[in-house]
């Protein structure tokens, strides 16, 4: 459940401050809402998230370590960049 409300924070948080959990350069900071490349900026946004921080790297992963499936996460991504 912690993993859970983690991955949720960090959607949360990207959503009010544009900013999460602590990242590497490459992916700084989550896509756009609204923007076409949104999805794709905030699953490797996450990915580089979760890889820091966790050290779970890859979608199937992180959906395990917070105890989601892959589509459950792709419908917090959708949803945030919806």
């Amino acid at each position: 459940m912690k993993t859970k409300l983690a991955l949720i924070g960090a959607v949360a948080t990207m959503a009010l401050a544009g900013a999460g959990v602590a990242v590497g350069a490459g992916h700084a900071v989550p896509g756009t809402p609204g923007t076409a490349n949104c999805k794709g900026q905030t699953m490797a946004y996450l990915n580089e998230a979760f890889k820091t921080s966790f050290q779970v790297n890859g979608i199937g992963n992180i959906a395990d370590f917070a105890n989601l499936t892959v589509k459950q996460v792709q419908d917090i991504v959708n949803n945030y960049c919806a």
